[in-house]
């Protein structure tokens, strides 16, 4: 009786160096990351502020095309009732206002998109950048943390502890009749 043939070992992991279980221990938390730095306070701050602006225009916009849609059916409905607008005059308009809209979010949407993945990515470089300067950790823990976190993702860890730190106290009803404000006399 001979034993079974043995597998090749090619799909072992590969194992880490000595050095990486070592530097693991050396990369400060989110938190860490916080206390040692009041610039990253400060980006914190100013991706909440930047973001909340963000939403607060999308919210603006989102409002006036339905405004728009409201005002342009109640007109064209009253034209109708009067007899001025014929039947076939009525639903080409509403078709029209309907696509047109639907275009229109379909844009801010799309634009949206493009401005908060410009946004979430600028994150991680500007997180490197805080670091540089007024950072209480030691350099060796700099160091580790520069080589195994990547740093987007690091960065929007920081900014959830910030959260916990620092919540928004606006209730969503207060946050919807401060989007409706001009931007230069909402609150921040």
């Amino acid at each position: 009786m001979a034993p079974p043939p043995r597998r090749p070992a090619a799909a072992a992991p590969p194992r880490q160096a000595a050095g990486d279980g070592a530097d693991r221990q050396l990369v400060p938390s989110a938190t860490e990351l916080l206390a040692s730095s009041a610039n990253l306070q400060r980006l914190c701050e100013s991706y909440h502020s930047t973001r909340r602006r963000m939403v607060a225009r999308g919210r603006r916009q989102r409002l006036g095309i339905a405004a728009m849609v409201c005002v342009l059916g109640v007109a064209a409905v009253a034209l109708f009732r009067q007899g001025s607008l014929p039947d076939a005059t009525l639903r080409l308009l509403m078709v029209t206002v309907a696509l047109a809209s639907a275009a229109g979010l379909g844009v801010l949407f799309s634009l949206w998109l493009r401005e908060d993945r410009r946004l979430r990515a600028a994150q991680g470089d500007r997180l490197l950048r805080a670091l540089q300067f007024n950072c209480s950790l030691p350099e060796e823990s700099l160091l580790a943390f520069r080589r195994l976190v990547a740093p987007q993702q690091a960065f929007f860890d920081v900014y959830n502890a910030w959260l916990v730190e620092h919540p928004d106290r606006r209730s969503p009803l207060g946050a919807l009749l401060g989007s409706s404000r001009r931007p230069g006399r909402a609150s921040a």
